[in-house]
């Protein structure tokens, strides 16, 4: 018996190493980071094309090709993946401009330049536009928010913008964007420059912004543009 237990202290199983296990974690973790974000692409697609609808979950997953089962694995309900996908949305695009948008310092210019680069995104990307007008991305970039509230703050201050209430003029903002956005993505717009540019000066104008710096810096934004495109993104 003495023997037995001996030999049996004396055996060793072999374990896996900490760096295999590792390796199973992280293939497993890119694994379901692959599938949401599968499902969140199929999500968007169906938002696309059913503008005025919830996506239902029996048209998400026969985009995403999965089973029902498999969508109840990431998300509670069609809702929870719209709304994750909204934010998602949200977090990208607001990396995406910041950097060109944030490095500007008049108010005017930002109003400008945050417009444009909403609606020349919208007309070169007719999916995520059309997501756009499901989303009510308001709720999620409240980063972005903030930014054109300080931005209308700003310009009340340095007497470029006549606007009695911040918030309110914010989510007109948002509503100018969606408009425009609808419009562009429900007709065949010819001159999307021309079409880009009246909406600025629309938008501008509802602020308070005086003519001759309205055109100026659409006049201005020509060459900002041309700028910060260089390869095609805006």
């Amino acid at each position: 018996m003495g023997i037995k237990a001996k030999r049996q202290d004396q055996m060793s199983f072999p374990k896996a190493s900490k760096e295999k296990v590792d390796h199973r974690t992280i293939v497993a973790q890119k694994k379901r980071t692959a599938m949401r974000q599968r499902i969140l692409d199929a999500t968007m697609k169906v938002c696309s094309i059913q503008e005025n609808s919830l996506p239902k979950i029996d048209d998400i997953i026969e985009t995403a090709r999965i089973s029902k089962g498999g969508f109840y694995r990431y998300f509670e309900s069609a809702s929870d993946a719209l709304e994750q996908l909204g934010k998602q949305t949200a977090d990208e695009f607001s990396q995406a401009i910041l950097p060109v948008y944030n490095v500007l310092d008049d108010p005017v210019k930002r109003a400008c330049v945050g417009t444009m680069l909403i609606l020349r995104r919208a007309a070169r990307d007719p999916e995520w536009a059309g997501y756009l007008l499901r989303a009510n991305l308001t709720d999620h970039e409240s980063k972005l928010l903030k930014f054109i509230e300080q931005d209308m703050e700003q310009g009340i201050r340095t007497g470029q913008f006549a606007i009695a209430d911040v918030q309110a003029a914010s989510e007109f903002v948002m509503g100018i964007n969606h408009t425009a956005i609808r419009v562009i993505l429900s007709r065949k717009i010819t001159q999307m420059d021309a079409y880009i540019d009246t909406t600025v000066a629309f938008l501008l104008h509802a602020m308070g912004t005086r003519q001759d710096a309205i055109k100026d810096v659409l006049a201005w934004s020509v060459e900002y543009f041309r700028s910060i495109d260089a390869d095609g993104k805006w």
